[in-house]
């Protein structure tokens, strides 16, 4: 690991809530920090979201936007944990993880990867970004499991994030990918994870509003679809989804709860798609559907 650098002042907000109120929750925390993780407590389907910054929060704002997720609110702790070294704080909280044939890790990691794996190096920022969360992990273990079947020329990642998985669909053997955020920031992070795991010149990125961004119509249509967002918007952008995806296409569903899975199931029925896969992780559910 890297020397740590001069302390700073951090500043943690918390809350305690149910896993159907943390996705939300988390978005609206990451308006406020950079660094928005969520974990299981001992209470079956409660979880402790935590956002970490380094300057000191405005209360109100972000009292505000957190009720605007959901209301009512739960108590929320801002306060400060002293003079820590973020970076180091936040490099610690994500070693090295191996995920089926993925093994993900952060610029700062001098490990070695594990023979015959393959490597994602991808800097902590959220739990969607990171592996650490339940559908991420989904989605990197359908990944793996799809392209050991067939071969995809070209992918769609919709609502890429960090862009882990649209690197790991290209170490896993597809040619080229389309990512798509409607956060340039999100965007600006994927194409710098792209260069450091040496892939940035078979991504495609843009900033834009989902389906209706110009850079997806450019590439169209698509092998495989992977769209790690939240089951509202998945159902939604299920007519989208199917104008642009090949026959004999495959999407990659997530982010949804297993409350919301038949929900999500019946919008892509209704436009043509087949279920093939469904896995249960804990609270979450990833789908895999395909368009005949």
């Amino acid at each position: 690991m890297s020397k740590p650098r001069k302390a700073t002042p951090v500043w943690q907000i918390r809350l305690t809530t149910s896993t159907a109120h943390a996705p939300a929750y988390a978005e609206a925390l990451e308006a406020f920090c950079p660094t928005v993780s969520w974990m299981d407590t001992d209470e079956d389907g409660v979880v402790e979201v935590d956002g970490i910054t380094e300057s000191k929060p405005d209360t109100k704002a972000v009292l505000a936007a957190l009720r605007a997720a959901h209301s009512p609110l739960p108590e929320v702790t801002i306060a400060p944990l002293g003079q820590q070294d973020w970076l180091l704080l936040s490099y610690q909280s994500f070693p090295p993880k191996r995920l089926g044939r993925f093994w993900i890790h952060g610029s700062h990691t001098t490990d070695k990867p594990p023979r015959g794996s393959w490597p994602l190096q991808i800097d902590a920022a959220t739990a969607f970004g990171s592996g650490e969360h339940p559908t991420t992990a989904g989605c990197l273990a359908a990944i793996e499991r799809i392209t050991k079947r067939e071969t995809f020329g070209h992918a769609l990642d919709m609502g890429t994030g960090s862009g882990i998985l649209a690197i790991a669909a290209l170490r896993a053997g597809v040619k080229e990918v389309t990512a798509i955020d409607i956060d340039p920031e999100s965007i600006r992070m994927t194409a710098i994870h792209g260069d450091a795991n040496g892939v940035r010149a078979r991504m495609h990125l843009q900033a834009g509003p989902g389906y209706r961004t110009p850079l997806v119509r450019t590439h169209a249509p698509y092998d495989l679809i992977l769209c790690n967002i939240l089951a509202k918007p998945l159902m939604t952008m299920a007519p989208a989804a199917a104008r642009v995806i090949r026959k004999g296409g495959t999407i990659i569903l997530a982010g949804l709860l297993n409350t919301q899975a038949a929900g999500v199931i019946s919008a892509y029925r209704a436009q043509g798609f087949t279920l093939k896969h469904k896995d249960v992780r804990g609270e979450w559910t990833v789908l895999e559907m395909r368009k005949p």
